[in-house]
């Protein structure tokens, strides 16, 4: 089962520390979704130190369209990547 579309994204804030430190990349988290579609979990999988509590933050905050079997909503895992870029 794969896990539902998101309606709700929110994107990380910038460390200020990763700022000044010129750190950038991807954070990959891992998320569980609740039947109501909320993340209720997040946890980052890679990417550097200063960069994944932004991820999981933001992952927390994002809302999905409730993943369905057999007509009734389920709890879903998947994964959400975010990147980080220097402006």
């Amino acid at each position: 089962v794969k896990m539902g579309e998101a309606i709700v994204k929110v994107m990380p804030v910038y460390p200020e520390a990763a700022r000044q430190s010129n750190i950038a990349g991807e954070v990959q988290v891992e998320v569980s979704i609740s039947p109501q579609g909320r993340v209720m979990e997040a946890r980052a999988t890679n990417g550097h130190p200063l960069l994944r509590a932004a991820a999981e933050q933001a992952a927390l905050k994002w809302v999905f369209k409730p993943a369905v079997l057999n007509g009734t909503p389920i709890k879903t895992q998947g994964s959400l990547t975010f990147v980080f870029a220097r402006p």
